[in-house]
């Protein structure tokens, strides 16, 4: 059996450091805004479908489900949670995401009405 040299045992020890900081770095969920949590008195957790029947329009809600539809520059998308489907806004947040097209997120935000039409101006947006 070969011995191993202090040098090659250095070389796996950094390569093994290195691999276990890029896996704890990509497990992260990336997140957008403000954090997203319902645990606020202020927020409340709810499905699409409660949005869309404007009963809480005016007031901040959390809500989860998966992007269908997103602008190029990730400045607003469409959220579907098998309750619905609901338009989200971040540019009045001064915010926007990634290509997440396909992917969960949870969305904190406030519910109005513009031109008869029920959205959700996002505070923050988190990769579930």
């Amino acid at each position: 059996m070969k011995k191993i040299s202090r040098k090659h045992l250095i070389i796996f020890s950094l390569v093994l450091l290195t691999n276990t900081i890029f896996i704890s770095t990509c497990a992260k969920k990336a997140g957008y805004g403000q954090k997203t949590t319902a645990t606020t008195t202020t927020t409340t957790q709810v499905k699409v479908k409660d949005i869309l029947s404007k009963a809480y329009t005016g007031k901040d809600v959390s809500f989860e489900g998966k992007i269908t539809l997103e602008c190029g520059s990730g400045c607003w998308f469409n959220l579907e949670d098998g309750t619905g489907k609901v338009y989200v806004d971040l540019l009045p947040s001064n915010f926007a995401i990634p290509q997440w097209v396909g992917k969960s997120v949870v969305v904190n935000g406030k519910v109005i009405e513009e031109d008869g039409e029920v959205k959700v101006i996002a505070k923050g947006v988190t990769l579930k």
